[in-house]
């Protein structure tokens, strides 16, 4: 299986597992999009490099934060910083499964800007608007690799043991 082909199933998969039984349209509105805010997380790999991001008007944010609309600014933040670091650990478990490593970084969490989504390389950006519960999202990934060239990847046939999305490590 390509490498472009893993990663434009890896999105889908990632929000359904993140934010449930929701409608998602793949693809991301044309030009751009006033946002509340806006969060971004970068990885990178031996082969590849790059972010997740999602975005959302602040009202989404509000509603969808689990302790109630009614909370301080900075707490939303935070949760929407929260939202697409989950979404990235759902991504780096499949990269994981393919046997490929994925050093995360910290999100940064941007409020009230104009946003317009534009790859990093030549590939194009993959995203999907989800209609949750407390209104809609823009999520993204986009993925560089050297050249911008794809390269075969097949599933690791007996994977290491890795923690599964939210399954608590004790050290």
């Amino acid at each position: 299986m390509r490498f472009d082909e893993i990663v434009d199933g890896m999105l889908d998969q990632s929000c359904a597992e993140v934010f449930g039984d929701t409608l998602r349209h793949p693809g991301l509105p044309t030009g751009s999009v006033t946002c509340g805010h806006v969060a971004v997380i970068g990885f990178s790999g031996i082969h590849h490099r790059g972010h997740v991001g999602v975005a959302l008007p602040v009202g989404t944010a509000r509603r969808l934060h689990p302790l109630g609309e009614d909370r301080d600014e900075s707490l939303v933040s935070d949760y929407v910083g929260e939202l697409v670091n989950q979404i990235l650990g759902r991504v780096k478990v499949q990269f994981e499964r393919y046997g490929l490593e994925v050093h995360a970084g910290t999100p940064v969490v941007l409020r009230g800007l104009e946003l317009s989504i534009h790859a990093c390389g030549n590939r194009s950006v993959t995203g999907c608007v989800v209609e949750a519960a407390g209104g809609s999202l823009q999520v993204w990934i986009d993925v560089l690799t050297p050249d911008e060239i794809t390269f075969e990847v097949e599933p690791v046939a007996s994977p290491e043991e890795h923690a599964e999305p939210g399954e608590t490590l004790l050290f």
